[in-house]
Formats: structure tokens, sequence, C-alpha cells
């Protein structure tokens, strides 16, 4: 489970938004167990549990069928990839980052959706 507080409509809100975030996650009756974390992203807040990350789910992916023994590819767009950018580069992978701007691990990095689409639509045989 995990839930994301998006503020890409208000970014003047962002403030409260983690102010909120950090409320609720410190609040011993909404994380009564205190099994959720926050995760900072790209104009969002991510409620999300403790324990794995991204990258930790490409490695478990990879070690069984069908994925064992191929090269891993992780393709994402914010701060909350850079654990599947990093995992996937020390096993040999492609790791890309789409979006201008801020400094990452991915490897490669295309700019846009469209230009990601485009790209992909090419791999493909016609």
């Amino acid at each position: 489970m995990a839930v994301a507080l998006h503020f890409r409509r208000a970014p003047g809100l962002a403030d409260k938004a983690d102010a909120l975030a950090q409320q609720l996650v410190a609040d011993p009756i909404a994380n009564c167990d205190d099994s959720l974390v926050l995760q900072h992203g790209k104009m969002v807040v991510e409620f999300r549990p403790r324990g794995p990350h991204k990258g930790d789910v490409v490695e478990a992916f990879m070690a069984v069928a069908p994925f064992k023994g191929r090269v891993p590819v992780f393709i994402g767009d914010d701060i909350t990839d850079e654990d599947g950018f990093k995992t996937v580069n020390r096993m040999s992978g492609h790791s890309i980052r789409v979006g201008s701007g801020e400094t990452s691990a991915a490897t490669w990095r295309i700019d846009s959706v469209t230009e990601l689409r485009d790209w992909l639509g090419g791999l493909v045989a016609p």
C-alpha cells in the first residue's frame, strides 16, 4: 500500500503538503505501527511502507523466471526512481531518466514522455 499527496497543480502549497505529511506520519493513530515512511518526489509526497524500495523490487524480479539471466531496463522520471536506477546499474542493465534537470544515477536520459514513447515504438518491428 502507498498513498501519494500530489501538489503539482498547486505548487504554492508544497510547504503545507509537506507539513501535513510530516504530521500524519508522526501521528500515533494514523501510523500506529510506525510502518509508513515519507518519500519526497517531484511535486509529491508519498507515504510508503517501511522496507523495500524500487531497487529491491527490481532485484527480486531479476532473480526469478522469466527475468532471471536477462538484462534489466528501468525507466523513471522522479527521485523516487533513483533506487531502481542504482540497482539496475549495479546489475549492468540500462537505466533511463525521463525529463531534464535533476542529477540522476540513470545512465541514459530522454527529454520527454513523448520522445520515450516514440523511441520505444521504434524498437518494435513494423
